[in-house]
């Protein structure tokens, strides 16, 4: 599933790697594999930033890369350095699922993915600032606009009468068929990250399960899974059927919810 000349470490979820143990290869290597492992039916789950191994380091920022290979059910992640330009060829050329991930390695950490079809805000938005008061130029967000006759644009949102995150969604139609649509997002900045990391262990998983009001379960599990998987513990089979079940009746309560707004 992947060219001749590197390879990702492949592994499960619920396993730990080392850093170190995760292939480090060149800019344009790395843009080349994700490629063509996604061609085959691999798919990038994940593009981000690293943080410094050390707070006085003065190293090249690093960017990983999760790609999941489903029939396998393994996942391959894989390491690269950003250039001193603090930018690189772009993998949303190729990749649309790629092009949220570099909108936000942008805006937060000023790495310029070059070729970017559309590198517009993905949170931090000039409108939501010039109303916070934080000088911002009140432009409004860059929405994508289709046009032509017997076209019609549905608004909805920030505020949901459910239990998702605010955020503002335009809808290009014709009758009842949707042509596009967008997710303006940024309405909610609670410094989740932040509040994790200074928070007591006792309390982390309560504030794990308070991320996102539909995936309480997921947030839950994601972060129990992390911890046990540093700690080298596995929690019985009875847990697991539990989790199990719990994760299923969270999805299964976000789709009827889904079935019944539509």
């Amino acid at each position: 599933m992947t060219p001749a000349f590197a390879s990702p470490l492949w592994t499960r979820n619920g396993l730990a790697v080392a850093r170190t143990e995760i292939p480090d290869v060149p800019v344009t290597d790395f843009r080349k594999l994700c490629i063509d492992i996604c061609s085959e039916g691999g798919r990038l789950t994940a593009l981000s930033a690293l943080p410094a191994r050390s707070r006085d380091s003065e190293e090249k920022q690093e960017l990983l890369a999760v790609l999941a290979d489903d029939a396998g059910g393994r996942v391959g992640l894989l390491r690269t350095h950003v250039p001193d330009s603090r930018s690189y060829p772009a993998l949303s050329t190729e990749l649309p699922q790629a092009q949220a991930f570099e909108r936000e390695l942008f805006e937060d950490h000023d790495i310029h993915p070059v070729g970017h079809p559309w590198l517009k805000p993905l949170r931090r938005h000039s409108d939501l600032e010039a109303r916070s008061g934080n000088g911002g130029a009140g432009a409004p967000h860059p929405f994508f606009l289709v046009e032509g006759p017997g076209i019609h644009e549905v608004a909805v949102g920030p505020v949901h009468a459910s239990i998702i995150e605010p955020g503002h969604i335009r809808f290009q139609c014709r009758g009842e068929t949707v042509l596009h649509l967008e997710i303006q997002l940024g309405y909610q900045h609670r410094g989740a990250e932040a509040l994790l990391l200074r928070s007591s262990p006792g309390r982390r998983l309560v504030v794990a399960e308070s991320i996102a009001g539909d995936t309480s379960v997921g947030h839950a599990l994601a972060y129990s899974m992390a911890i046990e998987t540093l700690a080298h513990t596995e929690v019985p089979l009875y847990a697991q059927a539990a989790r199990g079940i719990a994760s299923e009746l969270e999805r299964l309560s976000n789709h009827v919810g889904d079935l019944a707004g539509l």
